[in-house]
């Protein structure tokens, strides 16, 4: 989200021929974001500064994630809204792993809630007990996807992506919505 401020920056990247961006979100919880340690995050208006980074001629993709201690179903809900309301028609969306060696692995195993070794896989039960428990996190998780993914909710985002940039994107035409 630090590149948002870097004007300079931006035109370097699209000048050296970088046409996408990945931005680790995790969660538009304030919350959320502290408690993992995402401070530079929290307090930066996220739509805004990922326009800024679009209309510089860079495509954006973000990662989410779901299963914080903070998190309930009013969390994933809030998390589809706020995917809803961009314009961002990639968005990851994956389940909050707990990597060997990390403070959160050493954090849960010493509260007794690391369960196992993961294999990385974002849509495999987690390898730790959530504080939401895990059937609700995991039914709330499908639904989010299911609303995410869904074929309305994906063109949605782009048509929205469209109108941010207009036709005439800063590397040339874009394919209008009625195909023209």
């Amino acid at each position: 989200m630090n590149h948002a401020a870097d004007e300079e920056l931006l035109r370097s990247m699209v000048a050296a021929s970088i046409d996408a961006v990945f931005l680790g979100i995790e969660s538009p919880s304030a919350e959320a974001l502290r408690n993992a340690n995402k401070k530079q995050n929290v307090g930066v208006d996220l739509v805004a500064a990922v326009d800024t980074i679009a209309r510089a001629g860079l495509d954006v993709m973000w990662g989410f994630i779901v299963g914080f201690d903070h998190d309930d179903l009013s969390a994933l809900e809030a998390q589809r809204e706020f995917i809803a309301a961009s314009a961002i028609p990639l968005a990851m969306i994956g389940m909050l792993t707990a990597l060997p060696g990390t403070q959160l692995a050493r954090r849960l195993a010493s509260e007794g809630r690391l369960r196992e070794r993961t294999n990385g896989d974002t849509f495999a039960r987690p390898n730790f007990e959530p504080k939401m428990g895990e059937v609700a996190l995991l039914r709330g998780y499908a639904k989010l996807l299911s609303a995410v993914y869904s074929t309305e909710g994906y063109y949605a985002r782009c048509a929205k992506a469209v109108d941010r940039i207009g036709v005439e994107g800063p590397r040339g035409p874009v394919l209008a919505r009625d195909g023209g």
